[in-house]
């Protein structure tokens, strides 16, 4: 009986052994399957498959966890299907699916909330949503009850961009979201909204019964920029600008400072008001007409925000920069990540001893000590950077063995050239 007893267990171990060794799969679409949904029909949890470039007019349902990549942007398209969505992520089985590389559209026929939606995550399913374009959907993603990480996409011309309701705490990161009615909708919802643009939508964020934090995003040119009803928002370290109105509350509790928030049309604040170390001064973007939200070296919103911001502050930025860069992090999307030290002029280039030489650089930190080596001569002179960087001093060339020399310049900061 023990031999007999043993040697099952023996078996079942090799059973789960045997199990536990099954490696993922890659499925190809359309190599060897001709639709998106019959890969993920055959897929297992932790399968990947990769879309080639093309059109696929399907509905999509996923409830597994496995990888869908879209190789050449391929379009899954929903126009024609009726009341449907185009990609849905259903129930914690699809907990970490990911949905990467994809132009979504065509869902247009909504029915409530459950139809009408380009990504529509329900039931507990917190998938990976990244580097996908959603365009042309009533919604471009929809999170209800579901807390998907969403970043890096582009969600332009829905009726709403990305809409969050009944207790989902979605991740929104590093995405462009215009065109839009409305940009983010949060509903009965705690999204963490951080490093996005959001620029052309009637409403740029709307809040309502909810508490997402607002952190370090570019929302410009909308009819809102932010809107609150019966709501308690964090907003920190966002530039707003250019809107019809800033900030507008209605019934609502917001913690609001280290912003700037400056230039919208009708109001900065409605309903509720500035922060402490609320900003309101031109953000000098480098080129804002052209979508260039970038900071120019001088602008206010360099090193004004505040570190600790509530709901915590990402490590890197809109652009994947170190999101902290000299101490103090900026306000906006987009860290200022300086200008390359460098030697503008010397002049004149040659001489004898005793010849008067003139040096300019920029790129350095601003108002720092500059240090000038000459050839051998350590520290030939010293002086002190613009609050833009640059500097300007010149040096008698001393006696020294004749033949080329290097000059550099460094700052406290280590900045050399």
């Amino acid at each position: 009986m023990m031999k007999k007893t043993i040697l099952v267990g023996l078996v079942i171990f090799g059973i789960v052994v045997y199990s536990g060794m099954i490696q993922a799969a890659t499925l190809n679409v359309p190599g060897s399957y001709p639709t998106i949904q019959s890969a993920v029909n055959a897929a297992n949890n932790s399968d990947t498959i990769i879309v080639s470039a093309g059109t696929y007019t399907e509905a999509v349902y996923i409830n597994k966890r496995i990888a869908l990549v879209g190789v050449g942007t391929p379009t899954i398209d929903t126009s024609g299907l009726g009341k449907t969505n185009t990609v849905t992520c259903d129930g914690n089985e699809a907990d970490n699916a990911l949905i990467s590389g994809f132009k979504i559209t065509g869902a247009t026929g909504q029915d409530g909330s459950h139809n009408g939606n380009g990504i529509y995550c329900k039931n507990g399913a917190d998938s990976i949503i990244t580097n996908n374009t959603a365009s042309g959907n009533t919604h471009g993603i929809y999170c209800e009850s579901s807390s998907p990480f969403i970043t890096n996409n582009t969600i332009s011309e829905n009726g709403g961009g990305i809409y969050c309701k009944y207790s989902s705490s979605p991740s929104i990161t590093n995405n462009i979201i215009s065109w839009n009615s409305i940009g983010i909708i949060c509903v009965y919802s705690s999204p963490t909204i951080t490093n996005n643009t959001a620029s052309g939508n009637t409403h740029g964020i709307y809040c309502y019964s909810s508490s997402p934090f607002i952190t370090n995003n570019t929302i410009l040119k909308n009819g809102f920029g932010i809107d609150c009803s019966s709501s308690s928002p964090s907003i920190t370290n966002n530039i707003i600008s250019g809107n019809n109105y800033g900030i507008r509350c209605d019934s609502s509790s917001p913690t609001i400072n280290y912003n700037n928030i400056w230039g919208n049309v009708l109001a900065n604040y409605l309903g509720c008001s500035a922060g402490a170390s609320d900003l309101s001064l031109d953000p000098l973007f480098v080129n804002a007409t052209n979508g260039n939200f970038h900071l120019q070296p001088t602008s206010p919103c360099i090193d004004t925000g505040i570190n600790t911001p509530p709901g915590g502050l990402p490590a890197t930025d809109k652009d994947g920069n170190p999101r902290i860069v000299n101490n103090v992090v900026d306000i906006g999307a987009y860290e200022f990540q300086g200008i390359n030290p460098q030697i503008a002029l010397v002049s004149p280039i040659s001489g004898q001893a005793g010849t008067i030489i003139t040096v300019q650089g920029s790129g350095f930190k601003a108002q720092s000590p500059i240090r000038i080596d000459f050839g051998t001569h350590q520290t030939i002179t010293t002086t002190i950077s613009s609050p833009t960087g640059t500097f300007s001093t010149t040096f008698i060339v001393p006696e020294q063995p004749s033949g080329t020399k290097v000059i550099t310049a460094s700052d406290t900061e280590g900045n050399f050239a």
